[in-house]
């Protein structure tokens, strides 16, 4: 063993011999294998230089020997792996120096991004909008979800919301450039209303639904697109970048002629009876802008099994900050008796107000109690 000098010596690593590897990836990676020897015990390798100049690398290794301890003077081996930079890099033959030492690798083919991981969806949804009303001089009621046309009638608003169900099995189409176009391909949507096109590159796609395809005539027609432009075809142009995942492309379907009064869901029939005030019994004082819980008690009194496709909305009066739909969160049997609660605000001002709500199916129709299933329950307090 002998000492070290009182200072750091710099110096070049040995290369006595290097392999270049090319790894089973893509984008292709390359590496370069180092093996060589430093002076002594004190020296380790202390930096790499790793340069490239057109078609060669040239890497440097360079030692540092540490000052003032002892060394053990017998040369040691190292073995070094250096990732070289290829992204990008064209087909052709390149070079590699290290430490003076060479060798070339070979690239058969253009070592660029993957561009094809592109990938558009969406889901197809029923738009709701109900309405009732509007015969014998009745002014028309629409269910939350429905907007005005500038004629006086409704249709849905175009946004799709929680509790809105998905279409299952719509033709959907994918083509290349601005819409209209076709001819990449197509797809079929899940029960979910889910439709999804991957391995795409970079670039901007026409995403339409042709209402006239023979599959989608029985599923939609009779009805209209809520959110999208075109005569007879829903159609979006879309533009993503490489590797983009664009996952918002919706496309919302208005069906005609679906009345609020019309309450059968398949075989089975949606009615709902009124039990009990659980909280807040009506003309309770409630502190102006406080907020408080209302919990009313409900039969199904119908034949269909309730579920996360039905939803609470508001119907009527004043809102009081609750939510404009709310999805159940529990399967309630016919027969059986479920609490359903919303969250609201009282108004500022003194005074009596009252909140109407109603439930609706996964049809979108809206239904509630009474003899006719058509009025709402509530809640009503005061406000001092």
């Amino acid at each position: 063993m002998t000492p070290s000098p009182d200072v750091p010596v710099a110096g070049l690593a040995r290369v006595t011999a290097l392999v270049i590897r090319r790894l089973e990836t893509f984008p292709i990676q390359i590496q370069v294998v180092v093996e060589g020897t430093v002076p002594d015990s004190c020296t380790t390798i202390e930096r790499i230089e790793n340069n490239r100049q057109g078609g060669s690398f040239r890497i440097t290794l360079h030692t540092l020997r540490a000052a003032g301890v002892a060394c053990l003077e017998a040369e040691q081996p190292f073995t070094e792996t250096i990732d070289l930079d290829v992204l990008g890099l064209t087909a052709g033959i390149y070079t590699v120096q290290v430490n003076g030492v060479g060798g070339t690798f070979t690239l058969q083919e253009d070592n660029l991004p993957d561009q094809s991981n592109a990938v558009v969806s969406g889901r197809v949804w029923h738009d709701l909008c109900a309405v009732s009303g509007g015969e014998g001089g009745e002014p028309a009621t629409a269910s939350f979800g429905c907007v005005t046309r500038g004629d006086g009638s409704f249709v849905a608003n175009g946004h799709l919301e929680a509790g809105e169900p998905g279409l299952g099995g719509v033709v959907v189409n994918l083509g290349a450039g601005s819409c209209p176009a076709v001819g990449l391909g197509t797809t079929i949507t899940d029960e979910g209303g889910l439709y999804l096109f991957s391995g795409l590159r970079g670039g901007t796609y026409c995403v339409s639904i042709d209402i006239e395809n023979v599959a989608n005539a029985s599923l939609l027609i009779p009805g209209e697109w809520s959110n999208t432009a075109g005569s007879g075809r829903g159609e979006m142009s879309v533009t993503i970048d490489p590797a983009e995942n664009k996952d918002d492309v919706h496309f919302g379907w208005d069906y005609q002629f679906l009345p609020a009064a019309e309450n059968a869901v398949g075989d089975c029939v949606d009615d709902v009876s009124f039990t009990a005030d659980i909280t807040i019994p009506d003309d309770t004082v409630i502190e102006a802008g406080g907020t408080f819980t209302k919990t009313w008690e409900l039969l199904n009194s119908g034949s269909c099994t309730w579920g996360t496709g039905y939803s609470v909305v508001f119907f009527g009066g004043e809102q009081m900050g609750g939510p404009d739909i709310r999805p159940l969160e529990q399967l309630v049997e016919p027969g059986e008796t479920m609490e359903l609660s919303v969250v609201l605000v009282a108004p500022t001002e003194p005074g009596e107000y009252r909140s109407e709500w109603k439930l609706r199916n996964a049809n979108g129709v809206l239904f509630g109690i009474g003899v006719d299933e058509d009025d709402p329950f509530w809640v009503q307090i005061v406000v001092e």
